[in-house]
């Protein structure tokens, strides 16, 4: 859901000397306490939206588990992780995930990872890629979440 706020406001100054100002009236004096109550109305309506986006809440669901074990200063070859329709993410977006690395038991490396983007048509295909930072080999088990 886009959640959109334009303001439409926009005050008229008056002149000295020129404007006589009347209660009533475009350029009366009650006009522009009018227009300000009607554009918090629309930040109401703007809130309300950012509400219900938000109660609605961030779902996660399990995509794939990887278990790696990784030689020192190693970079592993790409894992598919997932392939979407660009259909389901229109402007352009892309599909959020959520990697958790955990160590195995006595590990002493430190593992970084990208996640690879690759546009195939109508669909995007998502791969990961692991690297050994700390010059230690290790294996690590990595959980990879679509966040919606």
């Amino acid at each position: 859901m886009a959640i959109n706020y334009v303001r439409a406001f926009s005050f008229f100054p008056w002149v000295d000397n020129q404007d006589v100002v009347a209660a009533e009236g475009p350029r009366g004096l009650n006009q522009p306490f009018r227009d300000i109550e009607a554009e918090f109305d629309k930040i109401a309506v703007a809130f309300g939206q950012v509400n219900t986006a938000l109660q609605k809440g961030i779902s996660l669901q399990s995509v794939t588990t990887l278990s790696k074990q990784l030689t020192a200063n190693q970079i592993t070859d790409p894992d598919d992780v997932d392939l979407y329709n660009n259909a389901d993410f229109p402007g352009g977006l892309k599909k959020v995930y959520q990697v958790s690395i955990e160590p195995a038991p006595g590990a002493h490396g430190q593992v970084s990872y990208n996640l690879i983007y690759t546009p195939t048509g109508d669909k995007t295909k998502v791969t990961i890629w692991f690297k050994e930072e700390k010059n230690a080999p290790t294996r690590v088990t990595a959980r990879i979440f679509s966040i919606s």
